[in-house]
């Protein structure tokens, strides 16, 4: 099986110091080649009116889920951006730490494909995810 062709410390860090990724609190759960699992804890800033999760919660995780693993399979890239996501709602995630499951399905060499699913400890799924991104070129690479 071919190891993750990024460190866990190198996404440690970029959730440590990147202001978009601040204020979740993610752990990383698992990495592997292709697929990265991570841990939402609860905080009450979470919350919609009604007392469940909101959404955009599930696809914050999502997204982050996603590119996680996308890095995995073609080591640290900054500028692999999201094309789309498209979310389906399951169930609420109510006042409990959500887990988020990333998986490439097809990496090519501008757009990649796969799912992500948002789900309880235990295993009930919140939100189901397809998600699509670019592997943009740097700014400099841009010229």
């Amino acid at each position: 099986m071919t190891e993750p062709l990024v460190s866990r410390e190198k996404l440690e860090d970029l959730i440590q110091n990147e202001p978009f990724m601040q204020g979740y609190d993610m752990e990383i759960v698992a990495l592997a080649f292709g697929q990265a699992t991570l841990k939402f804890p609860y905080r009450e800033r979470f919350n919609r009116p009604g007392g469940l999760i909101s959404g955009p919660v599930l696809m914050a995780a999502a997204d982050a889920a996603f590119w996680f693993a996308l890095m995995t399979q073609i080591g640290f890239e900054p500028m692999a951006v999201t094309s789309e996501l498209n979310t389906a709602f399951l169930r609420p995630a109510v006042r409990e730490p959500v887990f988020c499951d990333g998986h490439i399905m097809k990496c090519g060499s501008k757009l990649v494909y796969g799912t992500a699913t948002c789900r309880s400890e235990s295993g009930r799924i919140f939100s189901h995810h397809t998600v699509t991104y670019i592997r943009a070129a740097s700014p400099k690479e841009r010229g």
